[in-house]
């Protein structure tokens, strides 16, 4: 009878690139000596889900990947690639960080206290907070104590 480490899967890293979410996925879970099967069931999707994930056939949800950055043990940001989206306008800063963080509208606009429909706004450049600047001087600290939560030993 194989055991789990003889019969771990040798998978062509060069057909998925290791700078997009599925290819991510798949080294996070070789790394960590998992089936496609066990991450799957953790995850409550199936293998064929997960596969498709792993080559970047669907989108991932950001609750999929808050499940995979605690079973992997790896953050958000990571799988969803999040800090190569681009940071031009205020829009784009407030998006990037709601979702480096791994927030939903919802979440982010709680840590605000405003509605969704004014974190829909700031996204979309349609509208700005009364002062932008606190508002992405607040997402660094933010970001800061997330990384430092995470890491903690």
């Amino acid at each position: 009878m194989l055991t789990k480490s003889e019969n771990i899967p040798v998978i062509n890293m060069k057909e998925v690139p290791l700078d997009t979410p599925g290819g991510r996925i798949r080294q996070a879970r070789l790394e960590k000596n998992m089936f496609i099967n066990e991450v799957a069931k953790q995850v409550g999707i199936t293998k064929e889900a997960l596969s498709s994930m792993e080559r970047n056939k669907i989108t991932l949800k950001l609750e999929t990947l808050k499940k995979l950055s605690i079973i992997l043990e790896k953050p958000i940001w990571y799988f969803g690639c999040f800090e190569n989206l681009p940071e031009v306008t205020f829009g784009d800063k407030i998006k990037k960080a709601r979702l480096y963080l791994g927030l939903e509208k919802g979440e982010f606009a709680n840590l605000f206290n405003v509605d969704k429909k004014s974190i829909y706004n700031w996204e979309n450049d349609l509208f700005k907070p009364k002062n932008p600047e606190f508002i992405l001087e607040a997402i660094e600290i933010i970001k800061k104590e997330r990384v430092n939560f995470y890491f903690k030993t």
